[in-house]
């Protein structure tokens, strides 16, 4: 319980995000004497790991999520939106906030101004595909919605590549290229990716027991990295190990 004499030395931190940095800012802070106020379209934090998990029905959704309000119970306010301007002159910014009518273009979505002491810029970054042609159609892997999409049209791609008018030996072409996945990027998410829905294919491809067993010699799945190493960001034999795992289980 905050007393009034540390509600009078309270400073005020409007944190922007709530991804791995702003969430670790908030299991830790004291709200004794600070004022947290969290500002994100997001309310919920994703465990970022688990997402090829979720996309390919591996682990569901609500555990690889937390919400923002349950994070720290002292937190001020969860504002839902997100900044279009700081001013740090007069430590003030604005933020936009989410309208569902906006989603359907019907209205434009409120703005509020809020003042703070401290900011903390934790909004993290976009996914970038600009340098790969045709990149700017696929699917994207960094939230709980992209999860869930990415998941359904897995399942959409085995229909497609199942349906009679691909059926018979003269259409194993087409029926392979129904069920090739590219995968765009060799670092963490698109390396488990990959393992995962090869081993997701293995399984519902499974003579007699799967359940699209006419698909077993079709299924195709192909990484697609620029860099000269998967997951750069690791050591060398990390490196290397997932190369030799991928490879392995026969990914591309």
């Amino acid at each position: 319980k905050i007393t009034p004499e540390e509600e009078l030395t309270r400073k005020t931190v409007v944190v922007l995000g709530s991804g791995w940095g702003a969430h670790a800012l908030m299991k830790v802070a004291n709200c004794n004497k600070l004022r947290i106020i969290v500002v994100s379209p997001s309310n919920h934090f994703v465990f970022t790991p688990m997402l090829a998990s979720a996309a390919t029905g591996t682990v569901e959704y609500r555990s690889m999520t937390e919400a923002v309000r349950s994070a720290n119970g002292m937190i001020e306010e969860y504002i839902e939106g997100k900044a279009v301007g700081v001013d740090i002159g007069k430590k003030r910014v604005t933020v936009r906030l989410n309208s569902l009518l906006d989603q359907y273009g019907e209205t434009e979505p409120p703005e509020i101004e809020l003042e703070y002491d401290h900011l903390v810029v934790a909004v993290g970054c976009k996914v970038d595909v600009k340098g790969v042609p045709g990149a700017t159609n696929s699917l994207r892997l960094k939230s709980c919605d992209d999860a869930r999409k990415l998941r359904t049209a897995i399942g959409e791609c085995f229909e497609y590549a199942s349906r009679p008018d691909v059926s018979g030996a003269d259409r194993e072409e087409e029926r392979t290229r129904r069920s090739t996945f590219l995968i765009v990027g060799g670092g963490p998410t698109g390396v488990e990716l990959a393992g995962e829905l090869y081993d997701l294919a293995e399984d519902i491809t499974r003579p007699h027991k799967g359940s699209y067993p006419r698909l077993r010699n079709n299924v195709k799945v192909v990484l697609c990295h620029s860099g000269s190493a998967l997951v750069p960001q690791f050591e060398q034999p990390l490196q290397e190990e997932a190369l030799k795992s991928l490879r392995r289980k026969g990914v591309k």
